[in-house]
């Protein structure tokens, strides 16, 4: 009797470490599984900042150029800048000066949507090698101007027609008293260099007197974007009209929103953007307001944005010409 109880026991004991055997492999199975799921999104997070931070660092590179020389050989107010540009007819010549920020409108979900300070508009100038040869005065709206070389992307304006691309005009960052653009009426290549007759409405610009471009000035073109962030084929992007050709192009995926805020008195644009990772989830990873994105830009983002992780980054330039 003592064995056959002994017996008994013997395997109870037996299936009491079994079942304890099963019951921490299942708590170390679940450990794993748990640490698992966590390296994961770990690892699923750190890839979406730096996807994110990337497409950030894009945008902030394609706005660098023309804002470092925004405003450059222009008026630095909206009424000057008008003033300067009204024989042109349509964009860029009736913007609000040389930089500006307006409202923009897009389509969310199948509804039309205006996102306040949603665009920006930036004239600038694009440096040549080309040189005046001498110092130049003008007068009575028109300048014969020497030049040492021939600007090959300026385009004359018929004679009897007023500018109507960027490409028509030119600007001298040195005029004196004042800054005026001033547009190519014809061109006489010569020798190594060109005689350029360029045009102005002194009578628009009130002048009165003798303007004067020194020897060694350099000449620049003039340069214009629209930059705003819209749904494409697939995706949301950020978009840039480039006025001097090219039309408007996506040119970085997964932006899904971007504002723009210019602050007169300490001449800066502050520039905020809202973009995404690379990995799209099943679940929303995004609720609610995006960490760090004002509020009152808030409303409205894409449902089907939510479904990666946004994030919010800013950049702030100095509006180095004015």
């Amino acid at each position: 009797m003592a064995s056959r109880h002994s017996m008994v026991a013997a395997r109870s004991f037996i299936l009491v470490e079994v079942i304890m055997s099963i019951f921490s492999l299942s708590l170390i199975l679940g450990g794993i599984m748990s640490g698992a799921l966590l390296m994961s999104e770990i690892l699923g997070y750190s890839e979406d900042v730096a996807a994110a931070r990337d497409r950030a660092d894009q945008v902030f590179s394609i706005m660098r150029l023309p804002l470092d020389y925004c405003g450059y050989g222009l008026p630095p107010d909206a009424d000057g800048y008008k003033a300067g540009f009204a024989p042109g007819s349509g964009k860029p010549f009736n913007w609000d000066g040389a930089i500006s920020v307006i409202d923009a409108v897009v389509r969310i979900d199948d509804k039309r949507v205006v996102r306040k300070n949603g665009a920006c508009r930036i004239v600038y100038s694009i440096p040549t090698t080309i040189r005046v040869k001498r110092e130049t005065t003008a007068s009575a709206g028109s300048v014969e101007l020497h030049a040492d070389g021939v600007p090959p992307f300026l385009e004359e304006v018929d004679a009897w027609k007023k500018p109507n691309s960027v490409r028509n005009w030119v600007i001298f960052g040195a005029m004196l008293p004042d800054r005026h653009p001033m547009w190519l009426r014809s061109i006489d290549k010569s020798g190594h260099g060109a005689v350029l007759t360029l045009q102005y409405d002194a009578w628009r610009h009130g002048i009165d007197e003798t303007l004067y471009i020194p020897e060694n000035e350099t000449l620049n073109y003039v340069g214009a974007t629209d930059m705003n962030v819209r749904i494409g084929e697939a995706n949301w992007a950020f978009y840039v009209e480039d006025l001097r050709g090219g039309g408007n192009q996506p040119k970085e995926d997964g932006v899904v929103d971007a504002r723009f805020e210019i602050d007169e008195t300490k001449r800066l644009l502050k520039v905020w953007l809202l973009v995404r990772g690379n990995r799209l989830y099943t679940e929303v990873k995004t609720s609610g307001r995006p960490k760090g994105w004002p509020s009152e830009y808030a409303a409205g983002l894409p449902e089907g944005s939510r479904h990666y992780r946004l994030f919010t980054y800013t950049e702030t330039f100095l509006l180095k010409n004015f």
